[in-house]
C-alpha cells in the first residue's frame, strides 16, 4: 500500500509539472527574427549549477547570510553578484544559438544520438523517466528541457571548435594572443623556501635519532670519541654489541646511546611511501617566521635572488613556478591549497625586485615575480598547472565574439523579475 501512495503520489507531481512546464514556459531572453531564445527554466537550472559550484567550494549556500553578504566593490550582495554571473551565461547560452544558426552549422546524428544516449543513461539511474523527472523538478525542469539544455550546450561546443579551432588555433596571432592571455591570468615566480618542520626520522627507545655510517642505513654511526662502550653482562671479556656486531657506545651518564651526527638516517614513510613530517613547535616556528621576514627585506636583483635559493631555499630545486591567478581558484581545491591563491595575490600586485612572505601550513613561502617564458602553456613541464588553458582561452575569445551580439538580445523584463533567487533555488551537483 505504501509503494501505491508513492507511486500515484509522483505521478500527480510528475503531470502537474509536465502542464505547469509546457502551459507557463516563457522566453526571457530571446532574438528577433531566431529560433534562439533562453526560458525562465533554462536560467532557474543555470542558477541550480552555480550554486552546486559554490557548495563543491566549501561555501555554505543554505545560509542567508552568506546570500546576504556584500562580496563586490559595487555593493552587490552573494545573492545578486552570482544571479548576475548566471544572466551572463544565459546571454552567451542565447548568442551561441543564434551564432550556431548564421553559421548554416547542424549537429550530425552522431552527436544527437550522444545526447540520448546520456539521457538515456540518467534515466537507467533514476530507476525510471517519471523518477528523473522528478529529481529534474528540483532544478526547475524535466527530461525534455534538460535534454535541449545538452543539446544547445553540444552546440556551443561546435560553434567554438569552428570559430577558433579547439585550442584557439583558428585566429590570427593566436600565439600572440595567448601570450597576453596568459600573462594577464597567470604568475610566474621562483621561490625561497624556509621549512617549519622536520622529517620523521627513526628513533631510539629514548626518542633520540639514530645515525648510520653510509646510505644502506645498516651500520650505526657511534660517537667513538665522545662516547663510551659498556662490557657485556655476559661476557666480561667483551663489550656490548649491536645486530651488526659493531660495538656500542655510551653517553658518558651511561643512560643513552651516543651516535655521531652524520647525513644518514632512516625516514619515516606513510602509506603512500612520502615522508612523514612533524611540524615546528610555536617557539621555534616563530623564530623561522622573523628569519623569513629578515631574509625578504630590500631591493633585490635577479642574481642576488638566485643566490638566496641555492643558500637558503628547503626543498626547493629554484624552478619556475606558474600559478593561475582566479579569485578561490586554489583554495576550492582544499584549505592546504589556498596559500597559493595568497601568493598569486600578492604577486599580481609586487613590482620587480621585491620579495613577499607567504606562509603555509608547512613553511614560510619568499617569492619573486619572474617574466613568463614565450610559450610556457605549451611547455610539458608545466602541463599540470596550463591543463585547461586552451579552454580557458577559446572561452575568452567566446565572450569576446557574444559582446557583439549582445545589442540584439531581447529581454523580457517581467519574466525576468519572476526567477527566483539564488538562495531559494536548489544546489545542483549532479546534471
Amino acid at each position: 500500500m505504501f509503494k501505491k501512495i508513492i507511486s500515484l503520489t509522483l505521478i500527480c507531481v510528475m503531470l502537474i509539472s509536465a502542464v505547469c512546464m509546457t502551459s507557463c514556459s516563457k522566453k526571457v531572453m530571446k532574438i528577433e527574427k531566431s529560433k534562439a531564445y533562453v526560458s525562465a527554466y533554462e536560467i532557474e537550472f543555470f542558477m541550480t549549477r552555480m550554486k552546486g559550484v559554490l557548495e563543491s567550494y566549501g561555501y555554505d549556500v543554505s545560509s542567508s547570510s552568506f546570500w546576504g553578504s556584500v562580496i563586490s566593490s559595487d555593493g552587490m550582495t552573494a545573492d545578486e553578484y552570482y544571479k548576475s554571473e548566471v544572466l551572463g551565461e544565459a546571454s552567451r547560452y542565447l548568442i551561441a544559438q543564434y551564432l550556431f544558426e548564421q553559421e548554416g552549422l547542424e549537429l550530425t546524428k552522431e552527436e544527437k544520438q550522444k545526447v540520448e544516449d546520456d539521457i538515456d543513461l540518467l534515466i537507467e539511474y533514476a530507476g525510471s523517466k517519471n523518477e528523473l523527472n522528478a529529481i529534474l523538478g528540483e532544478y526547475g525542469v524535466n527530461v525534455k528541457i534538460l535534454k535541449n539544455i545538452y543539446l544547445n550546450e553540444l552546440k556551443i561546443q561546435k560553434l567554438t571548435a569552428h570559430l577558433f579551432g579547439s585550442d584557439g588555433s583558428k585566429i590570427s596571432g593566436s600565439a600572440d594572443r595567448k601570450q597576453e592571455y596568459m600573462e594577464e591570468n597567470y604568475v610566474c615566480y621562483k621561490q625561497v623556501f624556509i621549512a617549519a618542520y622536520d622529517y620523521a626520522t627513526e628513533t631510539d627507545k629514548q626518542g633520540n635519532t639514530i645515525y648510520y655510517t653510509d646510505e644502506t642505513a645498516k651500520h650505526i654511526s657511534y660517537d667513538t670519541e665522545g662516547g663510551a662502550p659498556r662490557v657485556d653482562v655476559y661476557d666480561s671479556k667483551k663489550f656490548e654489541t649491536d645486530a651488526n656486531g659493531d660495538v656500542i657506545y655510551y653517553s658518558t651518564d651511561g643512560k643513552s646511546i651516543a651516535y655521531k651526527e652524520t647525513e644518514y638516517k632512516k625516514y619515516l614513510v606513510d602509506k603512500n611511501g612520502e615522508r612523514i613530517i612533524e611540524l615546528f613547535d610555536d617557539e621555534k616556528k616563530a623564530e623561522t617566521a622573523l628569519f623569513a621576514q629578515e631574509l625578504s627585506q630590500g631591493k633585490k636583483t635577479v642574481e642576488e635572488f638566485e643566490e638566496m635559493i641555492s643558500k637558503y631555499s628547503d626543498n626547493d630545486n629554484g624552478d619556475k613556478w606558474y600559478l593561475k591567478h582566479q579569485a578561490g581558484y586554489y583554495e576550492s581545491q582544499g584549505a592546504d591549497f589556498a596559500y597559493f591563491d595568497k601568493i598569486a595575490d600578492a604577486l599580481k600586485g609586487m613590482s620587480d625586485g621585491e620579495c613577499k612572505v607567504i606562509a603555509s601550513s608547512v613553511g614560510y613561502h619568499i617569492v619573486y615575480k619572474y617574466e613568463h617564458d614565450v610559450g610556457a602553456y605549451a611547455d610539458k613541464a608545466y602541463a599540470d598547472v596550463f591543463a585547461g588553458f586552451d579552454s580557458e582561452f577559446v572561452n575568452m575569445l567566446f565572450e569576446e565574439k557574444c559582446k557583439q551580439y549582445e545589442n540584439k538580445i531581447k529581454i523580457d523584463q517581467k519574466e525576468l523579475d519572476k526567477l527566483p533567487s539564488m538562495k531559494d533555488v536548489a544546489s545542483n551537483l549532479l546534471y
